[in-house]
């Protein structure tokens, strides 16, 4: 089990600390005993970087989680009960960390697959995932590739994804008579799924190959350098209309590139920025899209985070007002990763795009709008 648990570890930093492949504390790993009886995966919260031999992953017992699968009174609950299948996969765990220290919401499809399950959530891979035609184009993309990728339908988090995937996977072994190591989940991410940490990791970089095709290059010319006073009044009207519409006191942070700027400059920039989250992450990070202005406006500011609430979302965390920049509003703690997956959904709605256009979540299959947790 040492030598499992120092593999586990070893692989999970190498791609936590890829920011290609990871944003903050979101995607999980785990990695099964050879006798099958227990696995150790991420924790909840944790980012992959931060882990170690000590910290940062929980041991569970899997056929007790797999029991969970099979729990009638589980099936039936909806997703305002979520806490009650995170107790119930808390009483799987089988090691000496404590309570608060919770094992991924995702462990359920972890006990599933193979041996060592990589769940990752990169922009290349979320390109095609959240797009309308995202599957048709799955299967082009791999048209020449001996190893398929098995495309799995968005129908939740945690409990419900494992039902789905089990049903998914059951109809793959049948057709390819073996398990699929490759997973793409809708609207969700990346899940790959080997027989050790190295194979799987190897399958990542070979995967990622693939869907690095579908990234449209984003570089525009920034606006001069802005004047300091004008970007604070801009920054303060911004907080003032949030506390205004939702009495929420937060703070906000101005951000000018050519990742910026090409995207506030594409012809179809307005449309990319319009519909709900198109993925759980963006509405707990973002609540969804940008919000694209013209000017900065108080009213201009006050009617978009208006027409967002009416629409049944939370206030947007993003705004791009032409020719500043990015401004987001959030609580310090989040603010980096807010940017970083602002910017990096972006890129996800630039190259969706190309596909159909992003394909967002039903308000009824979000998470419950959940905050980000680091």
């Amino acid at each position: 089990m040492k030598t499992e648990l120092e593999n586990f570890v070893r692989i999970s930093k190498r791609l936590g600390k890829d920011k290609s492949l990871v944003l903050g504390s979101f995607g999980n790993t785990s990695v099964k005993t050879d006798d099958g009886r227990y696995m150790m995966i991420k924790a909840s919260g944790t980012r992959l970087k931060d882990m170690t031999s000590h910290a940062g992953w929980r041991q569970l017992r899997i056929q007790q989680v797999l029991d969970l699968l099979d729990d009638e009174a589980l099936k039936a609950l909806d997703s305002d009960h979520n806490h009650t299948v995170n107790d119930a996969l808390l009483k799987t765990c089988c090691d000496d960390k404590p309570a608060k220290v919770r094992p991924s919401i995702e462990s359920f499809f972890h006990a599933i697959l193979d041996r060592c399950v990589i769940h990752l959530h990169p922009a290349a891979v979320l390109s095609v995932a959240c797009a309308k035609d995202g599957h048709h184009h799955l299967v082009g993309l791999f048209a020449h590739k001996k190893n398929k990728p098995l495309w799995i339908p968005y129908v939740g988090l945690g409990f419900t994804c494992a039902k789905e995937i089990a049903h998914h996977v059951s109809m793959y072994k049948k057709e390819h008579r073996r398990s699929p190591s490759i997973l793409v989940v809708q609207n969700h991410g990346l899940i790959i799924s080997e027989k050790d940490p190295d194979a799987a990791a190897h399958r990542v970089e070979k995967t990622m190959k693939v869907f690095e095709k579908v990234m449209v290059p984003l570089k525009g010319k920034p606006a001069k350098e802005s004047d300091p006073e004008e970007m604070l009044h801009i920054a303060h009207t911004i907080r003032m209309a949030i506390h205004e519409a939702t009495d929420q006191r937060i703070n906000t942070a101005h951000l000018n590139n050519k990742t910026i700027a090409g995207f506030m400059n594409l012809p179809n920039a307005e449309s990319l920025c319009l519909g709900g989250p198109i993925t759980n992450d963006e509405a707990a990070f973002t609540h969804g899209p940008p919000v694209l202005l013209a000017d900065a406006a108080p009213e201009t500011i006050s009617r978009a985070i208006k027409d967002r609430l009416d629409a049944g979302f939370k206030a947007p965390a993003a705004y791009l007002i032409r020719p500043h920049g990015l401004f987001v509003a959030k609580p310090d703690n989040h603010m980096d990763e807010v940017t970083d997956v602002c910017m990096a959904y972006m890129r996800i709605r630039t190259a969706a795009a190309t596909m159909g256009g992003a394909r967002p979540i039903p308000k009824t299959l979000l998470d419950q709008y959940a905050e980000p947790t680091a």
